[in-house]
């Protein structure tokens, strides 16, 4: 049960990342950070041809996008992380803390969960750890 809301969800979530990039691309990766109170996410693209990655919050000013027509797109992408987030709560036997989505202009995608105590690092600690292996 719990495989056909990921795949539901990541369908949707695809979509919405999609609809965001305003260009071609080859690849998404999408990460998320979900504590009591606070929904962190971020993401890069590969641009199609192109072997670097965009940091997604450049997309407004490198691609000519109105910052509130960004906005818009990210917050339905949170509206999106929060709702699986509760979904998944509900049907699973532990809460994750963390979600990377790899995603592939073919359409196949990857997941991978964390489950440890955010607290314990600092945000730009953990996020430097992912970007080092994710983005290297």
């Amino acid at each position: 049960m719990i495989e056909n809301l990921n795949e539901s969800y990541f369908e949707k979530l695809a979509e919405a990342l999609d609809n965001i990039i305003p260009v071609a691309w080859d690849t998404i990766i999408f990460y998320v950070e979900i504590e009591p109170d606070v929904v962190t996410h971020l993401f890069y693209f590969k641009e199609s041809g192109n072997s670097n990655f965009t940091q997604g919050g450049d997309i407004y000013e490198k691609y000519n996008v109105s910052r509130k027509e960004y906005l818009l797109y990210v917050s339905e992408v949170s509206d999106l992380i929060l709702e699986f987030n509760s979904e998944y709560s509900d049907q699973a036997d532990s809460k994750w803390t963390s979600l990377t989505f790899l995603l592939e202009s073919t359409g196949e995608f990857k997941t991978e969960f964390g489950y440890d105590n955010l607290e314990l690092k600092s945000d730009t600690n953990r996020h430097n750890e992912w970007k080092e292996k994710y983005l290297s």
